[in-house]
């Protein structure tokens, strides 16, 4: 995943996040366009082979089709605070479906950003420490405490990091850090 804070001022800070979603989908196009020249070339294979050139084939477009519908194309998002309140904004593109706003809220209800860190399993049994940024939220409906809404997906801690220092300072909201004990910056 490609990330990038693009614009940091003093009120406003947006980023975008860029999937490789479409040189996956390039690499698996390719590799149908072997699998048929394959089959078209070598039409004496026996129906064990057929068999193996088939179920390629079909893992390709299965496996294409599934990140065509789970991974968006970009994500990207902007925090802006105005004299008379502010927005938090989120936007994907996804391959089908096209751009699609997934947060769009007044910056007056936003209390605090909060880092959420969390050990993943990597290759080869590794652990890896990656981390989102939520928005903790005014929620009168439950006596005032503060709700958690994700603004952004798992990344590197650094680049959490980093992005959440910037929209609390333009924000000039507090800044919790989970590694610090809910430490506030």
């Amino acid at each position: 995943m490609e990330f990038a804070i693009v614009e940091e001022t003093h009120n406003r800070v947006s980023w975008r996040m860029r999937s490789p979603v479409v040189r996956i989908e390039i690499g698996l196009l390719v590799g149908f366009v072997i699998a048929a020249v394959l089959v078209i070339l070598l039409p004496a294979f026996r129906p064990f082979g057929w068999f193996v050139v088939g179920a390629f084939v079909l893992g390709i477009l299965g496996t294409g089709l599934y990140l065509a519908l789970t991974t968006p194309l970009w994500d990207r998002g902007f925090m802006e605070r105005l004299p008379d309140g502010g927005l938090v904004r989120r936007e994907q593109r996804w391959v089908f479906g096209g751009e699609r706003v997934t947060l769009d809220l007044p910056l007056d209800v936003v209390t605090a950003f909060e880092v959420e860190t969390a050990l993943f399993e990597g290759t080869g049994g590794a652990l890896q420490t990656f981390a989102r940024l939520l928005l903790l939220l005014q929620d009168e409906a439950v006596g005032g405490a503060a709700r958690p809404v994700p603004l952004t997906d798992w990344l590197e801690v650094e680049v959490i990091d980093a992005l959440g220092r910037s929209l609390a300072w333009a924000a000039r909201r507090p800044l919790r850090l989970e590694d610090d004990g809910g430490a506030v910056v």
